[in-house]
């Protein structure tokens, strides 16, 4: 009796933990699964930055052109390209120090030619990765995706025990019914994600922590987290001029080499001048985050004058950091490379389905008990239609409107937002008009068709992108266009079985 209860009770906390927050739940977990090749689709949308390959000596290159425009400038920076992107930047700012405002001049540059190129404007997927953290409501949107994440843990510990039979579950696949196979799709995908779902919710709360609860850092510590951060906060502090003029260096050879016996070859992100024509200016070069679990950088700092070593910050700064840290690189997955990182898509969008197909579940299997759908019901139908359906086709606006408005287009950034919250909004409207069965086909058949047609649209409107990336082998590039295609047979496919079904 008692644990017949214990199980009634976990399978109402499963059922109902995953439905009060699960259309956020699933909008957290799409555009987090797509954060995972956010530089590739920032690429894909910036197709200016090109497919060549990267030259050898960008550094110097680039140095030359700093030397020649920035001579009144205090503040230098570079950004190097590098495996997964082609951007290539280098800026001048009058005023140094992070948070002070300043005059900034910004080049990009072609990686081949070093010309001076204009790519298009836009939020790219920094935009999706803005919604998976905040919900675009900044501190008050990351709670909300706190107690989604908390949420997402009570219901996959409580799924543990209301699919208490996993080897039976796992190896059951009824796909007569569309309930039963909703079931048993939605168990076995659920077995299999279930350590990945664990290791992202869990660290996406602890990457919160001081948003949530900043008033156990403020008991802990004198001076909260300013406290455990005081080192990074030093050593982050720009170097005091010393007003003797001195010519910063030429050849960043020098530097490389010491770099290359820190880090290996190929490790530089970025490099960041401060002070440059002082005696006291100094170079702080930045490492790539790949490799290595903890989302926090490596930095060597140089003399800008003679180009000798001043310091060296590669150790993380105690435990709570530390833990933080590599929690975050789990979460962000920078570390990964091109095999592991398309595992984690796998895992992610198979998350994402893991989610929508219990919101369809738990509305498919009351339906079948009733006569007539209850007001609950019907909310509940319209949510999934506006969710399930409409983000992903909101999604699919945004990409469009990156290839159709011209590139050129004044605050063409903002258009392309438009595009994406006004396609969300017509299929909410459209959810709400008359009855809410049957829905689901006409969307999903756009949806086939629209992510079909995107690489065709890619390259009618101009194909000269998409034929550099196939004579340069960009992987990067092509392997967006082929999340597109892929996309649309899973579209096309879910289609044809819910209208073998005739439901939803």
């Amino acid at each position: 009796m008692v644990k017949s209860d214990f199980r009634r009770t976990m399978i109402w906390l499963h059922t109902y933990s995953s439905l009060v927050l699960g259309w956020l739940c699933f909008t957290v977990f799409l555009t987090g699964t797509l954060s995972f090749y956010n530089t590739e689709i920032t690429q894909w949308m910036q197709p200016e930055y090109g497919s060549k390959a990267s030259a050898p000596d960008h550094v110097n290159q680039a140095l030359a052109l700093l030397h020649v425009n920035g001579q009144d400038k205090k503040h230098w920076s570079i950004k190097l390209p590098f495996a997964r992107s082609n951007e290539f930047k280098i800026s001048m700012a009058d005023r140094t120090g992070r948070g002070s405002r300043r005059t900034r001049t910004v080049m990009v540059l072609d990686v081949d030619t070093l010309e001076s190129i204009t790519p298009r404007e836009t939020e790219g997927a920094d935009f999706f990765t803005d919604i998976h953290y905040t919900l675009l409501l900044d501190d008050v949107g990351k709670v909300i995706v706190v107690i989604v994440a908390m949420f997402m843990l009570v219901a996959l510990f409580s799924g543990i025990f209301t699919h208490r039979r996993f080897f039976k579950d796992f190896f059951t696949m009824r796909f007569k019914r569309l309930s039963q196979a909703l079931s048993d799709v939605h168990a076995v995908v659920g077995i299999i994600t279930l350590p990945f779902f664990s290791i992202i919710c869990f660290s996406g709360v602890v990457m919160n922590n001081d948003t949530v609860t900043p008033w156990s850092m403020e008991y802990h510590f004198d001076k909260g987290k300013r406290e455990l951060t005081s080192a990074i906060s030093a050593r982050l502090q720009d170097p005091k001029p010393s007003g003797i003029v001195a010519k910063p260096i030429t050849d960043f050879s020098v530097i490389v080499a010491v770099v290359n016996e820190h880090w290996g070859e190929g490790k530089i992100k970025e490099i960041l001048f401060t002070y440059p024509f002082d005696k006291a200016g100094v170079i702080s070069v930045i490492s790539l985050d790949e490799n290595t679990l903890t989302n926090k950088a490596k930095e060597l700092v140089f003399s800008a004058n003679s180009g000798e070593l001043l310091a060296s910050y590669d150790d993380n700064d105690n435990f709570s950091l530390a833990f933080e840290r590599v929690l975050t690189g789990l979460h962000e997955a920078e570390y990964a490379p091109v095999l592991m990182r398309f595992i984690l898509f796998l895992m992610g969008s198979a998350g994402t389905f893991l989610i929508a197909s219990g919101l369809i579940l738990w509305l498919t299997k009351r339906l079948e008990k009733v006569k007539n759908i209850h007001r609950g019901h019907a909310l509940v139908e319209r949510l999934n239609v506006s969710v399930l359906v409409g983000l992903p086709l909101a999604i699919m606006a945004y990409f469009y409107a990156n290839r159709l408005i011209p590139a050129q287009t004044e605050d063409r950034d903002i258009l392309e937002l438009v595009a994406f919250f006004s396609i969300w909004l017509t299929v909410i409207a459209y959810s709400n008009i008359g009855e809410t069965r049957g829905k689901y086909q006409p969307l999903l058949l756009i949806l086939a068709i629209g992510f079909f047609a995107l690489p065709i649209a890619d390259f009618l409107i101009d194909s000269r992108f998409i034929m550099q990336a196939l004579s340069h082998a960009n992987i990067n590039y092509l392997s967006v266009n082929l999340i597109f295609i892929t996309t649309g047979i899973l579209c096309t496919s879910i289609y044809r079985y819910l209208k073998g079904k005739q439901q939803c």
